[in-house]
This record gives C-alpha cells, sequence and structure tokens, in this order.
C-alpha cells in the first residue's frame, strides 16, 4: 500500500481539490434539475411528482453515500489497520464490499418484488403505478451507489480525495445525456421522458464504481474472495459502528425522505388533501437548493476533516480533535450564515432565472421560492451537523449522536403533521429548518461534556456565530436594496440582473465587513492548518 502524503498537507490538498470539483458537481447538478423541471413542469400530469417519489429511496442511499454517512464506521477501522497492517485494511474493505452485496442485494429484491406485486394490485395508469415502475427500475442503483461508497472510503483514508469527490459528477454526467436523449427521442411523452431518466441513474451506478477501480489499484487493490470467517477480520467491530454511525449521521437524509413522502402523499385535487398536486416536486426542488451549500460547504469540510480527527483519535489525542471540531466548525459558520441570508432573500429571482422554462409556469415559481426560502433558514445547521457528528464518531462515541438523530427524526415528523395543516407545503421545509438547528444546538451543548472541556472553551464559536449574523444581516439590508432597485430598471437580462448584481453587492458587502470584524475567522480560510 503506497504511503500517503503527511496528514497536514493531505487535509489542505484534499479540501482544495473536493471543495473544487464539489463545485462542479452542485453546478451540474443544477443544470440537472433546471432540464428536469422545464421537461416536466412542477404538476402538470404528476409525472415530476412520481418520479421524484420514485426516486427518494435511491436518492437517499446516494446522499448517505455522498455525505459519508454511510461509512462512517468504517473508515476510522480501516485508517487504523492502513497504517500498521495493510493487508488486514484490504480485507476488511473486502468483507465490507461483501456484506453490501448480501444485505443491501437482498433488501432491494424484496422490495423490487413488492413494487411488481402492488403495481399488479393497482393496475391501471395511475400516479402510484408510475411511481411504482420507476421505484422497480431505480431500486438497484442502492446496491451500486454503496459498493462506490466503500471505494471511496478507502481512497479517502489513503489521502485520495478528487476521484471520490467526482462520484457525483458522473451521475449527474449520465443524467443530463439522458435528459437530452428523452426530449429528443420522447416529445410530448412525458412518461417516457421519466423511464429513460431512471434507467440513466442505473448506468450512472455502474460508471461511479468504474471510474473509481484504476486510481485504488494504483494503491495495491486486488480483487479476491472476501473473506468467509468472521474471526479472519474485525467484522464485529466494523458492523456495530458502521450501523450506529448511519443512524447517528442520516437524520438530515431521513428528515428529507420523509418531507417528500409527506408532500406527495397528503396532496391531491380534492378538497380532503391539504396540500395540491406538485408539493412533492416542490419538496424536492427545494431541498435540491438547500444541498447546494450544505454540499460544498458542510459537507467538503466534514469529509475532508474526518480522516484527520479519526487519526487524533487513533493516538489518544482528544484534545486535539476538540481544536480541529472548533475550527472546522468556525470556518463552515463563516460561509453558511451569509449563505442562509442570501438564499432567502434571492429565492424568487433565482428560481425564476434557474426554473421558469417550458413546462414551468410562473405560479410554480413562487410554489418552490416559498419552499426554497422555508429549508434556508437551516442551512447554517445543516452545514454544521455533518462536522460535529463526526467529531464524536472519531472518538467512537456513537450513541449520544445515536439517540438525539433519532430524536431529531421524531421532532420532524411530528413539526410536518402540524405545520402542513397550519401554513401549508411550505410547512415541511420549515420543519426540516427548526429541526437541523435544534439538533446541532443539542450536539454541540453535549460536544464539552463529552470532549470533557469546559463551557468557556465554546466561547469562541459563539462569538463567531454572533458576527456572522451580524455581518449577514447587514449584507442581506445592502442586497435586498440593490434587489429592489435591479427590479424597477427594464434592463435586458433582467432575470440575470436581478440575481447577479445583488449576489455581487452581498458578496462584496459580507466580505469587505468580514475583514474588519472577523480578521481571526478570515484566517480560517487562509491558514493550510485549519480543519
Amino acid at each position: 500500500m503506497n504511503e500517503p502524503a503527511p496528514p497536514s498537507t493531505r487535509r489542505f490538498l484534499g479540501l482544495r481539490s473536493t471543495a473544487a470539483i464539489t463545485l462542479l458537481s452542485r453546478l451540474l447538478g443544477l443544470a440537472r434539475d433546471v432540464a428536469v423541471a422545464s421537461l416536466l413542469g412542477l404538476a402538470d400530469g404528476g409525472v415530476l411528482d412520481a418520479f421524484v417519489t420514485a426516486f427518494r429511496l435511491p436518492n437517499f442511499v446516494r446522499r448517505l453515500v455522498a455525505e459519508g454517512t454511510l461509512t462512517a464506521g468504517f473508515l476510522p477501522e480501516f485508517v487504523a489497520l492502513a497504517d500498521r497492517a495493510p493487508d488486514l485494511a484490504w480485507r476488511l474493505a473486502r468483507t465490507a464490499m461483501a456484506h453490501v452485496w448480501w444485505r443491501l442485494g437482498a433488501v432491494v429484491a424484496v422490495a423490487e418484488a413488492g413494487c411488481l406485486l402492488a403495481m399488479w394490485w393497482l393496475g391501471g395508469d395511475t400516479g402510484w403505478s408510475l411511481a411504482l415502475g420507476l421505484s422497480a427500475v431505480m431500486l438497484p442503483y442502492i446496491v451500486l451507489i454503496a459498493t462506490a461508497a466503500v471505494v471511496a472510503e478507502m481512497l479517502r483514508g489513503l489521502g485520495e480525495f478528487r476521484t471520490p469527490a467526482l462520484l457525483p459528477v458522473w451521475l449527474n454526467v449520465v443524467w443530463l445525456a439522458a435528459i437530452w436523449l428523452a426530449a429528443g427521442r420522447f416529445p410530448d411523452k412525458p412518461v417516457a421522458q421519466a423511464y429513460t431518466m431512471a434507467w440513466a441513474i442505473l448506468l450512472a451506478g455502474v460508471v461511479q464504481i468504474v471510474a473509481q477501480l484504476p486510481r485504488l489499484r494504483a494503491f495495491g487493490w486486488r480483487w479476491r474472495q472476501p473473506a468467509r470467517r468472521h474471526s479472519d477480520m474485525p467484522t464485529s467491530r466494523l458492523l456495530g459502528p458502521t450501523v450506529l454511525a448511519a443512524t447517528g449521521l442520516m437524520a438530515p437524509q431521513v428528515n428529507a425522505l420523509v418531507d417528500g413522502l409527506t408532500g406527495w402523499l397528503l396532496s391531491g385535487t380534492s378538497a380532503s388533501f391539504p396540500l395540491e398536486p406538485g408539493a412533492a416536486a416542490a419538496t424536492y426542488l427545494g431541498e435540491r437548493l438547500l444541498m447546494f451549500p450544505v454540499g460544498l460547504i458542510g459537507i467538503t469540510v466534514a469529509v475532508v476533516v474526518y480522516p484527520t480527527l479519526a487519526r487524533h483519535s487513533a493516538r489518544r489525542q482528544g484534545e486535539l480533535v476538540f481544536d480541529a471540531l472548533l475550527a472546522s466548525v468556525r470556518l463552515v459558520l463563516l460561509l453558511a450564515v451569509p449563505a442562509t441570508f442570501g438564499l432567502v432573500l434571492l429565492a424568487v429571482p433565482l428560481t425564476r432565472l434557474l426554473f421558469e422554462h417550458g413546462d414551468f409556469t410562473a405560479e410554480d415559481t413562487h410554489r418552490t421560492a416559498a419552499m426554497i426560502q422555508a429549508y434556508a433558514v437551516g442551512i447554517w445547521a445543516q452545514c454544521v451537523l455533518p462536522v460535529v457528528v463526526r467529531s464524536f464518531y472519531a472518538l467512537r462515541q456513537y450513541q449520544t449522536p445515536v439517540l438525539v438523530g433519532v430524536a431529531a427524526i421524531l421532532s420532524n415528523a411530528l413539526l410536518n403533521v402540524v405545520l402542513v395543516f397550519t401554513v401549508g407545503e411550505t410547512g415541511l421545509g420549515l420543519a426540516t429548518s427548526l429541526t437541523a438547528a435544534l439538533h446541532v444546538v443539542v450536539l454541540l451543548a453535549l460536544a464539552s461534556h463529552v470532549f470533557q472541556q469546559r463551557a468557556q472553551s465554546m466561547q469562541p464559536l459563539v462569538v463567531t456565530a454572533v458576527k456572522t449574523a451580524a455581518v449577514s444581516a447587514a449584507m442581506c439590508l445592502a442586497g435586498w436594496g440593490t434587489l429592489r432597485g435591479s427590479e424597477s430598471l427594464d434592463l435586458p437580462g433582467s432575470d440575470v440582473v436581478a440575481v447577479a448584481l445583488p449576489l455581487a453587492v452581498c458578496l462584496a458587502v459580507y466580505f469587505l465587513l468580514a475583514w474588519f470584524v472577523m480578521p481571526a475567522e478570515l484566517a480560517l480560510l487562509r491558514d493550510r492548518r485549519s480543519g
């Protein structure tokens, strides 16, 4: 197994390259969502509702993969073995891969049978039948992307961040090609277009595995028969932490899954339904805009810093783990808090610019923008959460994040029902935002106890939060004035100007004020040793 670069150098290079690739992926994903919305519209015929509902479960697993949730328990064990016994590390990885194939494969097989039986029982061309048929096509993607996840975590543990970061890029490229094919081959046939995209997602899963193998082989990986005897490998140490780690980290993904299903189940054309058709699609698009800054800021920092946290923990350097946690969270807040304010401010013009094309109407724009604003309120919390949870896992403290995560899932489900019947479909986004904020606050309050630190040690974090909120509020005020002014002018490309001009002003004002108010926080962006 090749010797990786020094941890500090690898961490900085990993953060920089991963952030750049993540930005590319998010831009491609945004282009993909724009194309899907233009192709199918928000509520016309209910095809987009059926598609996003069918994609919820595979996308749930994909997000677990992209955010390192599915393999959070695997990485510390693999890193520890890679340092002292490379052969055991490879055997551990093969065992993990075998468990993915057999366990998830069995789950997918049962789910496929359930979909086919339900389609036969329902019959006819209903929205449920379409959702079930699309699910049957996309469900095997779960096994493919989980396999890609194990390979990606192996590469990250060896100090290779660029190749794993490209996983969502491959998905978006294949999906965009399918949209182009569907629009040309099946005009005015939305059901055929949806099935074309579903098969493309399955193909993308294969590409995501194959694209990583050359780099993994360069580190010494060879395909061999997985270990058969549990005594041969630390399987008991692997499976328990992996299940617990996934449970503690998956609260945001579970909440998104529940939001989408709630929007689907409670929407209809009759007065007995509290939501109108298109609620599931609006929820999906709102969540997708939320994930742009969350993926670029929170997930990037969390995934890159986690191997370093695991190494500090393996060397019994708990104080360094805590210091890295504080530095990482302060860095995330520096970028995530203004993103929260900015997306709330620009939700309407941004939605109009991105989605109001083809079958996507002006009414669809206002519904989607309201959902984006509801989700945007919790951006800062969604970005901080993966960093905080991984700091617990670095010390193999699994129970606390799991219990808090389960409480967050239950709270979100309860708030969904309450807010849907009081404020409508935007209640789905508000419930998720409020739950995420409470989730983060509780975990940070518990962190000082777990890391045996006094409450005063959290003071730099509180100071950073207050400063970023104050500067972001001033930024938002300047951006609001610019937005009002740009809307009153009849300029060419007014939709672009309504987004670009306020955004430029917001960025300039924020970083100018931050230069004077938050020099220590800005230093985190320049310091290669931070986070």
